[in-house]
């Protein structure tokens, strides 16, 4: 039996639909041509178990728009998920050339769940309007999250390892964060952070420097199983909602001073085993709990001119412990 000729030239091009189709989704390979050229085409973005070599560029893309003689913003209207992907090349979401600043809004999630950033990431002064997950993931060179405004309701980085310089200074966070059970093994840096909502670093392993000075958290801020292995740094900080910082474990320096605490503070249980500075804060309208606090006997210890307005302030019970 003969098959028509339209017949023929139909299967002939569903065929080649079919190829390019297995070329996209399926092997391990994918190119940032493919990543940005979705995103031309305001197509949502979603790769899993996936292999990306070269630079992931968002300044690259088609719709930027100049909002004045220094900055251009690329405006990115594609969900992007990316589970299980190993990034071998570095991700740009901010560049200066000849004085002229791209930064990057991401107007719908952006999702990267158990996936591998060989290469340093840099979202400097980016805006993400909606929910942003980074769960799960190894950053293995340096991470670069400056001056970055997260609108959504939820954001997580959630028991992800920073194996090199995480920066967030002067971050804003409108809804709800989390970095619980994360890992930094060089500094961390969250200071001049804006937390509007709720902030978790629960159950975090800082190697070097935690720097949160100048913070201020109008939800609660919890730091509970936390371990410091070089130096915390808390100063200066404005505390709106609950703190929880139980069970801490600081064997470097500690720093929690000149801050104001306007609700429930909890350190109870913590041990520190290096210089322990607890002095000059001041505790309006509040609860706060500084029971069974074990301080090795070498430690420069200083908890003076704490301050209360209405509070009930227990005396800081301290047990002088060996290292």
């Amino acid at each position: 039996m003969k098959i028509p000729f339209y017949l023929l030239l139909l299967i002939a091009s569903f065929l080649m639909s079919c190829n390019t189709n297995v070329s996209e989704n399926t092997g391990t390979d994918i190119t940032p041509n493919q990543v940005i050229q979705k995103i031309n085409n305001s197509e949502n973005i979603q790769f899993v178990d996936k292999t990306i070599t070269g630079n992931i560029d968002f300044t690259e893309i088609e719709n930027i728009f100049v909002r004045s003689n220094a900055i251009g913003i690329a405006e990115i209207n594609s969900a992007i998920t990316f589970i299980n992907c190993n990034f071998k090349d570095s991700i740009i979401a901010f560049e200066v050339v000849d004085e002229f600043a791209t930064i990057c809004y991401f107007n719908k999630p952006v999702t990267f769940i158990n996936c591998t950033f060989d290469k340093n990431i840099n979202f400097r002064q980016s805006t993400f309007k909606d929910n942003v997950e980074f769960s799960g993931c190894t950053f293995a060179d340096e991470t670069r999250f400056e001056g970055v405004f997260f609108n959504g309701n939820e954001n997580n980085f959630r028991e992800s390892t920073f194996e090199k310089l995480a920066k967030f200074t002067n971050a804003t966070f409108s809804g709800d964060i989390s970095f619980m059970n994360s890992v930094f093994n060089a500094d961390a840096g969250f200071n001049n952070c804006f937390f509007d909502k709720n902030a978790n670093f629960g159950a975090c392993n800082y190697s070097e420097m935690a720097n949160f000075g100048n913070i201020e958290v109008r939800g609660y801020f919890r730091a509970n199983y936390s371990i410091y292995y070089k130096k915390a740094y808390f100063q200066d900080c404005i505390f709106n909602g609950k703190v929880e910082a139980v069970k801490i474990n600081s064997k470097g320096d500690f720093v929690f001073a000149q801050n104001i605490f306007r609700n429930d503070a909890n350190f109870n249980n913590s041990v520190f085993t290096g210089n322990f500075n607890f002095s000059k804060n001041l505790f309006i309208e509040n609860k706060c709990s500084f029971e069974d606090i074990k301080v090795a006997k070498v430690s420069k210890i200083e908890i003076d001119d704490n301050k209360t307005l209405n509070s009930n302030l227990k005396s800081i019970d301290i047990e002088i412990i060996s290292e």
